[in-house]
């Protein structure tokens, strides 16, 4: 077994362990992982059908897992602000 079969091999296990994982990020971090497995097992192997499947595959888990942390880091960011404009107002006030 030459090392690109091991590595397309090991992106499905670690895909399929994604999908069973109940975190949210570590399973996009799974499927990026494993996806870029099988993106170069897809190249050694030239089908040409699935690089871009699996392209598009590591940019959707990607995009998913920007989705799921910014708003948590634009809630706390927009909470500081607030904070901060109520401070300003109630100094203006005394």
């Amino acid at each position: 077994m030459d090392i690109y079969t091991f590595v397309g091999i090991l992106g499905l296990v670690i895909i399929s362990i994604g999908v069973f994982w109940q975190k949210k990020y570590i399973e996009d971090l799974l499927y990026m992982i494993g996806g870029a497995s099988l993106f170069l097992y897809s190249y050694h192997i030239n089908e040409w059908i699935f690089i871009p499947f699996s392209a598009l595959f590591v940019m959707s888990a990607l995009a998913h897992l920007v989705r799921t942390i910014l708003p948590k880091k634009v809630d706390k960011i927009v909470d500081k602000i607030d904070s901060k404009i109520e401070d300003n107002q109630s100094n203006l006030g005394k």
